[in-house]
């Protein structure tokens, strides 16, 4: 097993990668900066981060595919889920000079957007921070963690393509079903697959993916109110041999809302999990052409089917 630190992240690769599968998880890292000033209480600054969702699906080593974690709180970072427009003048101190805005961005309008200021969607009351972020911090913040993470997915992606002829990336995520605004429209979803409505995957592979869960007695819907966001939209080319799914599965099947900690369903959540993944990786086998890679490969490789480095 091979580690990788960064100030960004935490990227673990098995000796021998069996198949072209990427999984990454952006938002489980729970540990404050120590000089990060909070606005709320512990319990909003909580509900911000994935908790236990890299270890959910810690087990994908074992079986021969790698795995990319976040070395950084969401909250009181910055978002790897969001694009570098996803910033509101309303939520920034001082002038900008060198960011592109996007006023039209629904999370930015909120205080949700790249570099987070409030808790909630549409809650203004709950502020993670006291203060806006200034323009340099927020480019600060994205040299150093935002570009590192986004190249990370870049490079071992283009490995696994060199190598396969395909590569399959499912970015990892959890949602409180409790506090969603929308849990009428979620039906009591288990499992929420999003694809951009099918720019980032093939609709073949995301309907065996979803019938992969609903096989192991899990609710399913696909491209509803959690559809994808940056992390599927940055590397998700299926015209080009890249897939890449959002897969959301709702906290309550693994922890608590309210002390973050496993509950009595993770362990038959994780086994089912398993059972996807199995399938999942039959799945991307089927459609390369060859079967193992060994770690020490050159992650300076390029193609020309992958989007210019950041």
């Amino acid at each position: 097993m091979i580690i990788e630190e960064h100030p960004a992240y935490y990227y673990i690769r098995p000796d021998v990668i069996s198949a072209p599968i990427l999984f990454e998880s952006p938002h489980d890292f729970p540990k404050l900066p120590t000089a990060f000033q909070q606005a709320c209480d512990d319990v909003h600054l909580g509900r911000q981060v994935d908790y236990h969702i890299g270890d959910l699906f810690s087990f994908v080593l074992k079986m021969g595919m790698p795995l990319l974690r976040s070395r950084i709180h969401r909250g009181a970072m910055i978002d790897f889920n969001r694009g570098l427009g996803s910033v509101h003048p309303n939520f920034i101190r001082g002038e900008l000079t060198k960011l592109n805005p996007n006023p039209d961005s629904k999370y930015a309008q909120m205080g949700l957007g790249l570099v987070r200021t409030h808790a909630y969607f549409g809650n203004e009351n709950i502020r993670i921070r006291p203060d806006n972020p200034t323009e340099k911090e927020i480019l600060n913040k994205i040299s150093t963690y935002w570009q590192p993470y986004h190249q990370k997915i870049h490079d071992e992606s283009t490995a696994l393509l060199n190598h396969f002829g395909r590569r399959f990336h499912i970015s990892c995520h959890s949602f409180p079903m409790e506090f969603m605004q929308e849990k009428e429209d979620l039906l009591h979803a288990d499992v929420i697959i999003g694809t951009r409505k099918g720019k980032t995957a093939s609709p073949e592979f995301t309907a065996y993916v979803a019938q992969a869960f609903r096989d192991e007695g899990m609710s399913v819907i696909v491209d509803e109110v959690l559809s994808g966001a940056e992390c599927v939209r940055q590397h998700g080319h299926p015209e080009f041999g890249l897939e890449s799914l959002q897969l959301e599965m709702t906290r309550e099947n693994m922890m608590c809302n309210y002390t973050f900690e496993k509950n009595e369903s993770y362990n038959k959540t994780q086994i089912a999990l398993m059972h996807v993944v199995e399938k999942i990786k039959s799945y991307a086998l089927s459609q390369t052409h060859l079967s193992t890679l060994s770690s020490a490969h050159d992650p300076n490789l390029t193609s020309q089917y992958l989007v210019p480095a950041l």
